[in-house]
């Protein structure tokens, strides 16, 4: 995960309801940055 540039997992909030999540490694830095 450290070397990864793209998280990519599935949830399911619903039952039955599956949603693909993608979490860009770069672009969250950045928004922590500027957070911090």
């Amino acid at each position: 995960m450290e070397m990864a540039q793209q998280l990519v997992g599935v949830t399911m909030q619903e039952s039955g309801v599956s949603r693909i999540v993608e979490v860009d490694m770069e672009e969250a830095l950045r928004m922590r940055e500027q957070l911090v």
